[in-house]
């Protein structure tokens, strides 16, 4: 009986000596989200294209590693077709070459547009946020509804979320003007 309590006293002291895992926070995940993003995106591609002559091989690896990326069914296939289109035209000779084609591709996709969102006399105007758990929907939405807000532009805002059986769907307000 004395043998038990001791180990006991043990494991209890090995319990309270642990340290508890901290809780990542929403900068944290979103951080390493993006840096396994730009590492897929940057030695991925660089590995891809050196040494390689183009051919559908080289553009179906392009593809699984676009997707892989994830940056999209559609619009992977949109830089694999003007990608194909543009070394048809420019006859390049290596994959390297192709390279430099992606990476204007992919900056004219990803270039910034300077236009504001005009949703005067388009009444009621709705903006449809989706995306997997965790990405930052409700955050957005709040800030686009207290933007909107100070503009005096929004009367309403709503967001509703599906919860599994039992649990029904749900509508919140998030903000009234």
């Amino acid at each position: 009986m004395f043998r038990q309590r001791k180990k006991t006293r043990r494991w209890k002291r090995s319990f309270r000596s642990r340290k508890k895992p901290t809780k990542e926070g929403f900068f944290a995940r979103l951080k390493r989200s993006l840096l396994k993003t730009k590492e897929n995106l940057g030695s991925g591609f660089i590995s891809l294209f050196r040494g390689k002559k183009i051919d559908d091989d080289l553009f179906e690896e392009l593809e699984e590693q676009l997707l892989i990326a994830d940056v999209g069914v559609e619009t992977t296939r949109k830089i694999i077709a003007n990608l194909t289109e543009g070394a048809s035209r420019k006859q390049l000779k290596d994959a390297e070459a192709l390279y430099g084609l992606l990476k204007d591709e992919m900056g004219e996709i990803l270039a910034k547009v300077d236009e504001p969102l005009n949703i005067e006399g388009k009444t009621p105007f709705v903006i449809l946020m989706v995306g997997v758990n965790g990405v930052g929907k409700t955050t957005t939405i709040g800030k686009l509804a207290r933007q909107f807000e100070q503009q005096g532009k929004i009367s309403d805002a709503g967001g509703g979320g599906y919860f599994p059986r039992g649990g029904g769907r749900t509508a919140t307000g998030l903000g009234t003007a």
